[in-house]
């Protein structure tokens, strides 16, 4: 993987030109200077914005057309042919394969490239021979990186050896290192694979990028197992990256380099061996990238309650300067089932005082309930009743926590809280109260009715939050004596899509559950629904109700929203999506070659306003930041429309913006920027553009934060 290219010149052009711009046009402005940073993408632009050929052929992607494709790839002109592949990437038909492989042979690189890069996107694993053989005679470099990708996504266990085995020059290591990092996602592993990672990761002479794509397999392999006997070589090379222990800044952002250490302490995290802690500890108190603290944060997690000494680490930790460690420190102690008394002693003393960062707070607030010290969470509740904000969020969080409690009185809130008048918190509740149903179940007397009132209330709400909370305790056959199907039942045909997907999805999967033949038209209904998502589900859900395998047939998916080329031209191939938030501007490089349905609505949603006051709900640390929900503000809504998605070669690098979704072609407003490299990612979510500029505020950003105001602008 190549790291996200950043040209300190062109920061100070874009700063001073952006914010002098005259305007062009509603909503538009030129930027008079301009130095361009590298992009992140290996695709180079086919003016698809100035050819109707190409367009064409996009709205066949669009509308999921596969025959009009497939029949491209045999066009005379190359640029015709690539796009045409480039689109079978995110169509993802079978039927497409055979093209595809023959497009490995195509004259052209920019074919074969992206014939590739679809192919990867097929999870069709019998492609593993061919794409082999291209690799062996393929000879340009950008094609080369794809077919290893694509080896990575779909390739076998046999492919793998000989993926391991293979030559390649020294910028072709990252992609190399990656691909067997891809494998691993999978669960596919091979002594010579780990063997080829150790080698990179301890050259001095390879890059840091590289060698921070080397150590992605051991962070984020499926099976540890396979890796194990090398774990002393990583310790040893961990320790050697001790000058990056030199004592973190107090500052709560600091500039942030490619660094293997990243995911080498996930990579020992996930050992559990006692030998590693003080080693883990050491970069958490005194590593200099805030998100390396934050992966040994949560590799010390599941240590606390056998060592004191990790847990009290833990608990410095919810001090660091930077938020992003606070709330993973927070996080791991709320994970542990138990703590040592003197921690849990800690964690109670510094959660009675009130914060500042309230999110830190929340975070704890699970671990102080585990400590049986639910009253102070309570306590809190009525100080934020007391506030004239009482910010939902925040509250929202500290209701989730009591779901890790037994106590009657926490019990009680949380039905009363489970019809609150703010969506959030009502759909905290809910949750929190399933997680206490699904221990009180397995009791001698389960209160089903106590709990069923609670979760049938919020079930017929008809909002879609404290609906898909609800419908996963409703698939217990505990409640269906009480009417959960037909609760169930009655509540999916109230529901309409997009806008309901996400929990008509959990009613699917709760009436697949609850074991009742009843539910079987309405399933068996879903499964010829036009949208994806919900066949998939209906699927899963008759599988387990009737215990026979069941496939989601094909059927034609609804129309996808039309494409205003005149209007994305105008956008640009080089549009700029600006972001100015509580923290900072933030300057987005948008593609609208690759993602240009995608780029068109986040455009249009920019120049109507909605945008701006919108808060970043969702701040993952050391992942992402998410935004963009500009119906409700809490993650559970969006324009009220959904797009299809646009599977991009935009890699998931740090400051990478993508799409959300509920699965396939559910995108709709929501978005994310990522803090770090997240290769686990790409080809799965639709990723339309990158960081230009304020990627210190992306790490500054804070759950809760907003954004001011949003615009779009483009350099000629």
């Amino acid at each position: 993987m190549k790291a996200l290219p950043i040209l300190a010149a062109g920061f100070l052009v874009l700063g001073s030109a952006v914010s002098g711009a005259a305007q062009t046009g509603p909503g538009h402005r030129r930027a008079t200077a301009w130095i361009e940073p590298a992009p992140p993408t290996d695709r180079p632009p086919d003016h698809l914005l100035d050819r109707p050929d190409l367009q064409a052929l996009v709205e066949a992607q669009e509308a999921r057309e596969t025959a009009p494709l497939v029949d491209a790839l045999g066009a005379n002109d190359s640029v015709v042919r690539a796009r045409a592949a480039f689109a079978l990437a995110s169509v993802q038909e079978p039927a497409a394969v055979p093209a595809l492989l023959r497009a490995l042979a195509d004259p052209a690189a920019g074919v074969r490239a992206d014939a590739a890069f679809a192919l990867g996107q097929t999870a069709d694993s019998s492609a593993s021979k061919a794409l082999l053989t291209a690799l062996e005679s393929e000879t340009n470099p950008v094609a080369r990186d794809r077919i290893l990708e694509a080896l990575g996504k779909v390739g076998d266990e046999a492919s793998l050896e000989r993926v391991a085995a293979t030559r390649v020059p020294a910028d072709e290591l990252g992609a190399l290192a990656l691909a067997i990092g891809r494998y691993g996602l999978r669960g596919v592993g091979a002594p010579a694979a780990v063997s080829r990672l150790v080698a990179i990761l301890g050259d001095p002479a390879t890059a840091p990028p590289v060698r921070e794509d080397a150590a992605y397999y051991f962070g984020r392999a499926k099976e540890p197992a396979d890796w194990t006997p090398a774990a002393d070589t990583l310790r040893a090379l961990l320790d050697a990256g001790a000058p990056l222990l030199q004592g973190h800044p107090e500052a709560t952002v600091a500039p942030v380099q490619a660094n293997p250490a990243l995911l080498l302490v996930t990579a020992l995290g996930r050992l559990s061996d006692p030998r590693d802690d003080a080693r883990l500890m050491a970069w958490l108190e005194r590593g200099t990238d805030w998100r390396v603290r934050v992966n040994a944060a949560r590799a010390l997690g599941g240590r606390a309650p056998a060592a004191p000494a990790v847990g009290q680490a833990l608990v410095r930790a919810l001090g660091d300067p930077s938020v992003h460690v606070a709330v993973a420190a927070a996080g791991a102690l709320s994970a542990a089932d138990s703590l040592p008394p003197a921690v849990a002693a800690a964690i109670n003393d510094w959660f009675l005082v009130p914060r500042e960062r309230w999110q830190v707070a929340a975070a704890l607030a699970p671990a102080v309930v585990k400590s049986g010290a639910a009253q102070q969470v309570l306590m809190k509740l009525v100080w934020l009743d007391a506030r004239s904000e009482p910010r939902p969020a925040e509250r929202a969080a500290l209701l989730a926590a009591l779901g890790a409690g037994d106590d009657e009185a926490g019990l009680k809130v949380l039905i009363d809280q489970s019809d609150a008048e703010d969506a959030r918190v009502a759909a905290a509740a809910v949750e929190a109260l399933g997680a206490r149903w699904a221990r009180a179940a397995r009791g001698p007397d389960p209160p089903a009715r106590r709990y069923y009132a609670a979760f049938a209330a919020a079930l017929g709400r008809s909002d879609l939050a404290t609906a898909a909370a609800a419908a996963p305790a409703l698939g217990d056959s505990l409640f269906r004596p009480l009417g959960s199907v037909d609760a169930l039942q009655s509540a999916y045909r109230g529901m309409e899509a997009p806008v309901d997907v996400e929990p008509m999805i959990e009613i699917l999967k709760a009436l697949g559950a609850a074991g009742d033949s009843t539910a079987r038209p309405l399933l068996e209904e879903a499964l010829r629904d036009p949208r994806r998502v919900l066949r998939q589900a209906a699927a899963e859900a008759l599988t387990r109700l009737t215990g026979q395998p069941v496939a989601p047939p094909e059927v034609p998916e609804p129309p996808a929203p039309a494409i205003d080329w005149a209007r994305v031209r105008d956008v640009g191939a080089r549009g700029l999506l600006l972001l100015d938030t509580d923290r900072g501007r933030i300057v987005f490089r948008l593609d609208p070659e690759q993602a240009p349905l995608t780029v068109q609505t986040l455009a249009r949603l920019a120049e109507a306003g909605k945008l701006a006051g919108v808060p970043f709900h969702r701040v993952a640390p050391n992942f992402v930041v998410q935004g963009g929900d500009v119906s409700r503000a809490d993650g559970y809504g969006g324009p009220g429309f959904a797009i299809r998605s646009e599977l991009t070669r935009i890699p998931f690098e740090r400051g990478t913006i993508g799409m959300a979704s509920a699965g396939k072609d559910t995108e709709g407003s929501q978005y994310f920027v990522t803090h770090s490299p997240q290769p686990h990612l790409d080809g799965r979510y639709t990723a339309f553009g990158w960081v230009v500029d304020g990627l210190g505020v992306v790490d500054a950003l804070q759950e809760g934060d907003r954004v001011t105001h949003a615009e779009i602008r483009y350099v000629p």
